[in-house]
């Protein structure tokens, strides 16, 4: 509750778009997504990979250094050891989304690893 409390707050003060905090609480999956790539398949689901591709509407995931997918699929080995990481809520993200700040990190929480989101520190 607190934490919805928070994101409201956020909202009214234009910290974070409506539209953005309405993807991060449902995490829509991209209707068609192009296929999975083979580097990614031993440790992501479908449904994953559909999650990423929807992020991409969202400036942050669809950046100059290319697209949050375009990333996943180049260091896939820098991906892979963050998503087995015990505490992924605070360790590095690989080095395509190393500045992102910490609510665009609950996206990626949200839907690479769901079970790490409540332990994660607040945006």
């Amino acid at each position: 509750v607190a934490a919805m409390l928070a994101l409201k707050v956020l909202v009214r003060s234009g910290t974070v778009l409506p539209e953005e905090l309405a993807h991060l609480i449902r995490a829509p999956p991209d209707p068609n997504p192009p296929p999975m790539p083979e580097s990614t398949r031993s440790w992501l689901s479908d449904i994953q990979w559909a999650q990423l591709k929807s992020l991409e509407h969202i400036a942050i995931f669809k950046s100059t250094t290319g697209a949050l997918t375009q990333n996943l699929e180049q260091d896939s080995l820098g991906w892979k050891r963050w998503f087995a990481e015990e505490r992924a809520e605070t360790a590095d993200l690989p080095r395509g989304c190393r500045d992102v700040v910490m609510f665009h990190r609950l996206f990626l929480l949200r839907v690479l690893r769901p079970d790490r989101i409540g332990s994660a520190p607040p945006p």
